[in-house]
């Protein structure tokens, strides 16, 4: 099948799966307006509002950000994270045409230390609502120890992070 492994979004050894940089964009986009009402609903149910900061690991094309953004409101915030320039460039010129000044894009690869350690990062400042709301223990959760679980466990299993689609975030108020 054309287009599997490889050249994805611009990135000859990224690993994704699917179509060229502007055949996949496109999908992405379509994907992203059919199941933008899905993401609401879950997203509201997760308790997104207004005011909160919102992470978007592996945003694409920026479809979910833009869901979130609407959510959070201008008083709230929204940054995007991926790894493919020509994924960046289009979510950043959609946001700039939608007037989305809360909502940033950043270039990032979870499958670097880097990515590992704001990952980490993530869960270290979730761990106390995560166990506040009884998600986990703190022992379960082992966030002094997450970065280097996560890295031991990607080599010993040659294996790269990839989360879900329609991956919740975490988010306060502050």
């Amino acid at each position: 099948m054309a287009g599997i492994k490889g050249d994805a979004m611009g990135d000859s050894n990224s690993g994704y799966e699917f179509g060229s940089a502007e055949e996949e964009l496109a999908r992405l986009e379509l994907q992203g307006r059919a199941l933008a009402p899905a993401t609401r609903m879950i997203f509201t149910a997760a308790g997104i509002q207004p005011g909160m900061r919102v992470l978007d690991v592996g945003c694409g094309a920026g479809d979910v950000a833009f869901v979130t953004a609407d959510l959070v409101g201008p008083e709230g915030s929204v940054v995007g994270v991926d790894r493919s320039p020509e994924a960046l460039a289009r979510a950043r010129l959609r946001a700039e045409q939608r007037g989305l000044a809360q909502v940033q894009f950043v270039g990032g690869d979870i499958h670097d230390a880097a990515a590992v350690a704001l990952l980490a990062g993530i869960i270290h400042t979730a761990a106390p609502l995560i166990e506040r709301t009884g998600v986990a223990t703190a022992e379960e959760i082992g966030a002094d120890t997450f970065a280097q679980r996560l890295t031991a466990e990607l080599q010993m299993n040659q294996a790269v992070f990839a989360h879900p689609i329609l991956l919740s975030a975490w988010a306060t108020n502050d």
